[in-house]
C-alpha cells in the first residue's frame, strides 16, 4: 500500500446523534486523522444534520475534531475552550452564534435553507435519475 496522502472527497455528509453523535462523530474523525492519511478539515463542501452541523461548522472553520475529545458539551464555548484560542473570522462568526444559540440561529437558518433550497432540488434530480 502507498504511502502517499489519499486524496479527500469533495463533500463530507454528517447526521445527527444528539450530544452523543456528536462526540462520536468528533472521535472518529480524530481516529481517522490520527492514521495520517486524512484531514477532515479540507473538504470543498459540508453537510449536517443537526449534530453533524455542529461538527461540520467546526470543521468549516479549520478546528480539528480532536480539539474537543473530553470536553464535555457545555464546557466547549467556555472562554477556556480550545476554540477561544484561535481568532480568525469564520471562527469568530461560530462562536458568536454558538454562544449566542436560538437568537442568532434560527435566523441563520431559515436563510441557510432558503439559499440552499434551488441547488438541494438540482442535486435530488439528479441523484434520482
Amino acid at each position: 500500500m502507498s504511502d502517499a496522502p489519499a486524496r479527500s472527497p469533495d463533500v463530507l455528509v454528517l447526521g445527527g446523534g444528539g450530544v452523543l453523535g456528536e462526540a462520536w462523530m468528533n472521535a472518529l474523525l480524530a481516529g481517522l486523522e490520527e492514521g495520517g492519511r486524512f484531514d477532515s478539515r479540507r473538504f470543498g463542501l459540508y453537510i449536517g444534520t443537526s449534530a453533524g452541523s455542529i461538527v461540520a461548522a467546526a470543521l468549516a472553520a479549520g478546528i480539528a475534531p480532536a480539539t474537543w475529545l473530553g470536553t464535555p458539551p457545555e464546557q466547549m464555548l467556555r472562554s477556556n475552550a480550545p476554540i477561544a484560542a484561535a481568532r480568525n473570522p469564520l471562527r469568530l462568526t461560530f462562536e458568536a452564534a454558538m454562544t449566542a444559540g436560538g437568537a442568532i440561529a434560527a435566523p441563520l437558518a431559515s436563510l441557510a435553507l432558503r439559499a440552499a433550497a434551488p441547488g438541494g432540488a438540482l442535486l435530488r434530480r439528479a441523484a434520482l435519475r
